[in-house]
């Protein structure tokens, strides 16, 4: 149905964004890399924050943008049934 088409959307937006988050490296050759010397890397870590922060920065304007128009466009029951869903599925996430 439309509701559940349109959540499945929301969903694959959010999967994108994580995608972007966790970039095109091995994350745990990435946290590996911080401590491959004497010394934990710090500025590298910080490096590594400051990138998954911009993604999140640049990505969630339109995660949002997407839940508030499919969210204001539905009737009143068609909101319980995002309501209903959210609570089977635990929120917006897959799973």
């Amino acid at each position: 149905n439309m509701v559940v088409n349109a959540a499945h959307a929301i969903a694959e937006k959010k999967q994108a964004q994580r995608q972007t988050l966790r970039g095109s490296g091995d994350a745990r050759a990435e946290i590996q890399s911080l401590v491959a010397g004497d010394k934990f890397d710090r500025a590298k870590a910080q490096a590594l924050v400051q990138q998954k922060t911009e993604a999140v920065r640049t990505g969630s304007p339109d995660v949002i943008a997407a839940m508030g128009e499919f969210y204001d466009s539905l009737t009143s029951a068609q909101q319980q049934q995002v309501r209903e869903f959210m609570q089977r599925r635990r929120g917006w996430h897959r799973g």
